[in-house]
């Protein structure tokens, strides 16, 4: 095995495109020979002071584009100059330019309505080109006879191994018999709500988080009860109070890229979790939706929970909305019942949404696709923050929303009714809040992603930052 260590930062870029970059200079300039065993992911995550995620990521990329290739329990090799010819990049076996991803996407695309702010898309969602070349390469009968009929529940074996893929991306580390398919992360979460816990049980929510949480846990009888968070997401003091005097089932938590707040919890406050929830018991149902925003993210708190740690995530928000493709990671006694989940509500994952996502994700497609993704939301978040200017918020550089804090004398339903008015649509803050919360009745959520026409986003943030510096009609007379 190779020592070799790049110095990334000579290359522009996230960490991982940087790392990618300079594997492909090492095997054009022959510093990277032929046949050559790169380090391993957690090698070289460590001399480089980076995430194994963002190592995994980096290797992805460079093995996309036919300079390497990573075989389970081989390591990962340098192609050589024949390889390299006859895998050629795996993109560009699609038969279209990357280019493809600088056209505007076809999502919500409504001049004559509201700007659309309140919904959660990611900023380039239907990538059609990709999705229709991968569907050509699917139209094979005997491909397609494989997929007949009743499959296993868990899904199958192959889609597992192309789901472990990709989780190792975000530093999971269980193995594919560890991994269930689902249609989608909702799925993924109402499953793990339901093999948990029983009607009756209090589960633990951040105090502010996903309403479809709330929703999905009063379907099943599941009373929920908050746990207090801060701009760096949930306070494991406030967590171990909670476990004490309400006996929950489980805590669901979106730690990386919270949902509303933006906040990344860190590698600290994620051992003290798992350490929290083991003393007491409680599964952790960790929701990483969000996971491919952010490169250097710490490890998935289920790495420290081995027993109690269930992950669920999808490539909805990546990829595209209409690949309801997700998948769950858990500890290998869990799959049963997890299993019997996915039965009793959709009998099995969708074989043919999973044959598409395998090919994306092993073709190295699903990895340019998240990139390009990173990218489309980093533009609108660099735009928004020269347009709101010095308007208190939280966000990250390249996620889709924003938390908004207002000025005095608004609130966020006084907020968003003013905003509708003028043409933008908004979410109120107390939409989050699990009880009643005076920082969420003072605070909006932006997202940036829906509206396929940037300039329609822009106009959307002019007009928030026109309403941030006046008043409620209701108050004019007073000030």
């Amino acid at each position: 095995m190779t020592i070799w260590t790049p110095d990334i930062s000579e290359y522009e870029g996230p960490k991982y495109r940087a790392l990618a970059d300079a594997i492909a200079e090492a095997v054009s300039s022959g510093a990277l020979s032929e046949g050559e065993r790169l380090p391993t992911h957690r090698d070289l995550a460590w001399r480089l002071g980076v995430t194994v995620g963002t190592v995994t990521r980096a290797y992805v990329l460079a093995q996309a584009k036919g300079l390497i290739s990573g075989e389970v329990g081989r390591g990962t090799y340098v192609l050589s100059k024949h390889d390299r010819t006859e895998a050629l990049p795996r993109m560009e076996a699609f038969n279209f330019p990357m280019a493809v991803f600088d056209r505007p996407g076809s999502g919500i695309e409504n001049p004559s309505g509201p700007i659309v702010m309140n919904q959660n898309f990611p900023a380039d969602p239907w990538v059609s080109e990709l999705m229709a070349q991968v569907m050509q390469r699917l139209a094979d009968p005997s491909r397609l006879s494989a997929l007949e009929g009743y499959l296993p529940t868990n899904g199958l074996q192959r889609h597992r191994a192309a789901a472990r893929n990709w989780l190792q991306g975000f530093g999971i580390e269980r193995d594919e018999e560890s991994i269930l398919i689902v249609n989608g992360c909702q799925h993924g979460l109402s499953v793990a709500f339901m093999a948990l816990a029983r009607p009756g049980d209090t589960i633990l929510v951040e105090s502010l988080t996903w309403p479809g949480a709330k929703q999905m846990a009063e379907m099943l009888g599941l009373k929920v009860a908050p746990v207090a968070i801060d701009d760096q997401g949930i306070l494991p003091d406030s967590f171990e109070a909670a476990c004490r005097e309400t006996t929950p089932r489980l805590l669901y938590t979106v730690p990386t890229l919270h949902n509303p707040t933006a906040s990344v919890l860190s590698e600290e406050r994620r051992r003290a979790i798992a350490r929290i929830a083991g003393n007491h018991g409680v599964f952790i149902v960790e929701d990483d939706v969000f996971g491919y925003v952010v490169e250097d993210a710490p490890p998935p708190i289920s790495n420290f929970a081995p027993d109690l740690g269930i992950y669920v995530t999808s490539l909805s928000k990546p990829v595209a909305p209409i690949l309801r493709a997700g998948f769950i990671s858990a500890p290998a006694e869990l799959v049963p019942r997890l299993a019997a989940a996915v039965r009793a509500t959709a009998l099995m994952p969708s074989p043919l949404n999973m044959e598409l996502a395998a090919e994306l994700i092993l073709s190295g497609a699903a990895a340019v696709a998240a990139d390009r993704q990173r990218q489309k939301a980093a533009e609108r978040q660099k735009m928004a923050a020269d347009i709101l200017g010095a308007a208190k918020r939280l966000s990250h550089p390249c996620g889709t929303h924003i938390w908004l804090a207002l000025p005095p004398l608004w609130t966020g339903e006084t907020f968003a009714a003013e905003a509708l008015a003028r043409g933008v649509a908004v979410t109120p803050g107390n939409a989050f809040a699990v009880e009643d919360d005076a920082n969420a009745r003072k605070a909006i959520r932006l997202c940036i992603g829906a509206e396929s026409n940037q300039e329609r986003i822009r106009d959307g943030l002019k007009i928030v930052a026109g309403l941030l510096k006046s008043v409620p009609q209701a108050a004019e007379s007073i000030v």
